[in-house]
């Protein structure tokens, strides 16, 4: 006689559950239901095996019967709330895990879990409440402590997260997870070799995590370390080709390395996986510029322009500046970016009209305060800034250099704060504690520039000065500091800012190094004879209807020659192939490399004519021309960059060689290469202005900006609002 077959164990099936035999543990458990319908721990486990082979339908079915059982069993309503959670059943989960707490208080898990739907709806306060009870069942539980961290860095409460991550990693040290929020969180707190450290720990645990070199990658590209930037972001890419984000900075280090066709072929790659990706045409319109290459250019800008007008995000608002001679469009462009990428923080307190100091303490934010053009127009101001009426404070961030300019602009001022190791917030709030009445901005949107510690509200007047000629389009930048020329009161209209109008609106350092030794026109490719233009702007400002007509001024002008600065052996090849379509020869255009300042200063000496650029006329550059004696001629456009040469020239007191069209442009150039007394006069006239107009004053330069400070902080002492302001000519 056959014996009887043994009835299903449940031990049997928690046995083939744990073994992760899902469907096997399923049909056991049918079974013993078959028998015994009312087993709840047979409900309880055939649940949560439905839940996690993705049906949590029936799991949340098969759990409500076995809570019906066994109303005030904490582990059932837990596993309940799990199921209703994977169904977006929210607000269901939460009673459930209420009551699992109020059956059994103790229960950490259950509020951990609680704790982690709250995070993921939006309510990390609520969430940080819950670990802080599971917690104080368990002070050791690991989870906990990990899921606060996040919770507390989504409420910005970075200091406090980042002690939960590292108490997270004393319980379970070989978790990337938690090393990789730790580094995130350091990044929110600006601490980026700290950062760095921790997605390197991440990638020892987890070498094929492609988000961490990523990290590392931009980290590096944030502070100048270029080639590492390069190599962490390329790594990012084998490990995930369709890292749109990865794509993107690994060209924005290849562009700042001045490998720009590399840089195109990222970006170009970036903009196909992502074709909406925010900014990415007008930053691969400065691209090609960069390297000259126009074809098509024209219709790209135009219809850049029509996207901006839409209100679409694709004209970045430096590459607005360089291809658009249109106010509206250079502040619709920096409206949209401000809004996507710094918006104000409408959660600042305000400041009031208190009168805080006798003295007026003024803020320079920059990350420019190093071997850059922005250090060298404003080395002087700082030097001859009055103490006794101002304090002066610079903050500085960008990359570390280390060079004889920072040491110079450090000592120049009463104090000098490096907050790149400090987030946006955390720079505001140090801004305010050391009472800064006027924070200038001398950065904008350039390269490393931080707008998001002025949307924080550093200052109670913040104004935008010098690194950026245009509007930011926000609300938290009072004043752009400019002069009647470069900003007329008929373009108010393009900007959200209030116009300060100095007498001359670029500060300059006069004593910067210039070589002493002799170069010969030889030493570097010149022939020995004929005229010499000159363009020694960046390649991004050339534009091909400009370029057209410096190749009709050379045409008109027989053993003349273009020596223009040329970054990258694309450009060289680019603008070759340009003038050979005119039929220019080779010997007609003259390359110049970067050589030290010094070196390039004095070869200013060997041409006859500067060039400028339009829309975005020369500064920093036309200044160092005029300083070595050689002649700007510009073309005056529409908007601030436009203007910024005719506002050096009419400083200079050289109206003359401002051109309102560009066929006065070409006919001046002509005519002051085929009349060497008329070119002789012009180049006397500025040897004498250079030392009694307004340009190269820097004391007096000095004093009109204080003149604008103190009428800036008047109204605030009196209780109005920033308007309009002009500093009268002293």
């Amino acid at each position: 006689m056959a014996r009887e077959a043994r009835p299903p164990d449940l031990q049997q099936a928690v046995a083939l559950y744990r073994q992760q035999r899902p469907h096997e543990a399923e049909r056991l458990l049918a079974q013993i239901l078959q028998r015994h319908p009312k087993n709840v721990d047979a409900l309880h486990l055939l649940g949560i095996v439905a839940q996690e082979t993705g049906r949590a339908d029936r799991a949340v079915a098969l759990l409500r019967k076995a809570v019906a059982l066994a109303p005030r069993a904490a582990p059932l309503h837990d596993s309940l709330a799990a199921a209703l959670t994977v169904l977006g059943r929210h607000n269901e989960a939460l009673a459930h895990w209420d009551k699992a707490t109020e059956a059994d208080p103790q229960f950490a898990d259950a509020h951990v879990n609680r704790g982690t739907l709250l995070n993921k709806i939006g309510r990390p306060e609520q969430a940080v409440a819950a670990y802080d009870k599971a917690l104080a069942i368990d002070p050791h539980f690991a989870e906990a402590h990990f899921n606060r961290a996040v919770a507390l860095g989504r409420l910005r409460q970075y200091e406090e997260a980042l002690k939960s991550c590292d108490r997270a990693i004393v319980a379970m040290p070989n978790f990337p997870e938690v090393h990789f929020t730790r580094g995130t969180i350091l990044a929110e707190l600006k601490r980026t070799d700290a950062a760095i450290d921790s997605f390197k720990r991440t990638l020892a645990l987890q070498p094929d995590r492609a988000e961490a070199y990523y990290n590392i990658g931009t980290f590096y590209l944030g502070t100048g370390r270029l080639q590492a930037a390069v190599d962490s972001l390329a790594r990012a890419t084998e490990l995930e080709p369709d890292y749109a984000d990865a794509w993107h900075n690994r060209g924005i280090a290849l562009q700042d390395l001045g490998q720009y066709e590399e840089a195109i072929v990222c970006q170009e790659k970036a903009l196909a996986l992502r074709p909406d990706f925010d900014f990415l045409l007008g930053d691969m319109l400065q691209l090609r510029l960069n390297i000259c290459d126009w074809a098509g250019l024209e219709e790209s800008i135009e219809r850049l322009k029509q996207q901006t007008a839409r209100g679409e995000k694709a004209l970045s608002p430096f590459a607005a500046l360089l291809s658009v001679d249109d106010p509206e469009i250079q502040r619709k462009a920096a409206e949209l970016y401000a809004a996507a990428r710094c918006p104000a923080d409408v959660g600042v307190v305000p400041f009031g009209p208190t009168r805080r100091s006798d003295k007026i303490r003024i803020g320079y934010f920059s990350a420019d305060l190093r071997e850059h053009p922005v250090a060298y127009l404003t080395a002087g101001l700082f030097e001859h800034h009055d103490r006794s009426r101002f304090d002066i404070v610079a903050f500085a961030f960008g990359p570390d250099t280390k060079d004889a300019m920072t040491d110079r602009i450090a000592r120049a001022c009463d104090e000098y704060v490096d907050v790149r190791g400090m987030s946006d917030a955390a720079v505001a709030r140090l801004a305010r504690e050391k009472a800064i009445d006027i924070a200038i901005d001398l950065g904008g949107f350039t390269r490393y520039a931080r707008p998001g510690i002025f949307a924080q509200r550093a200052a109670p007047v913040q104004a935008s000065y010098l690194g950026y000629l245009g509007t930011m389009g926000v609300p938290y930048m009072d004043y752009i500091l400019a002069d009647p020329i470069a900003i007329p009161e008929v373009a108010r209209q393009g900007f959200a800012e209030k116009i300060v109008h100095l007498p001359c609106f670029q500060s300059n350092t006069i004593d910067l190094p210039v070589s002493d030794t002799s170069i010969s026109r030889a030493e570097v490719g010149l022939p020995d004879t004929g005229f010499v233009f000159c363009s020694y702007n960046n390649n991004f400002k050339i534009l091909p209807w400009m370029f057209q007509a410096w190749l009709r001024i050379l045409a008109a002008t027989p053993g003349s020659v273009l020596w223009i600065y040329i970054a990258s052996a694309a450009a060289v090849r680019n603008i070759r192939a340009a003038a050979a379509e005119q039929g220019l020869g080779a010997d007609r255009i003259i390359f110049a490399e970067r050589v030290p300042r010094p070196d390039y200063m004095a070869r200013l000496r060997l041409a006859d004519l500067f060039l400028d650029t339009a829309p975005y006329n020369a500064g920093t550059t036309a200044s160092d021309a005029l300083w070595m004696g050689l002649p700007v001629l510009t073309l005056a456009g529409t908007t601030f960059a436009g203007r910024m040469g005719a506002s050096l020239l009419t400083a200079i007191g050289m109206p003359e060689a401002i051109a309102a069209t560009l066929d006065e442009y070409e006919a001046t150039a002509i005519a002051l290469a085929h009349d060497p007394d008329r070119l002789a006069a012009l180049k006397t006239k500025l040897a004498a202005n250079r030392s009694t107009t307004r340009l190269f004053d820097t004391r007096q330069g000095a004093r009109d900006i204080e003149a604008a400070y103190a009428a800036m902080i008047e109204r605030l002492w009196a209780g109005l609002p920033p308007d309009h302001l002009v500093v009268a000519v002293a």
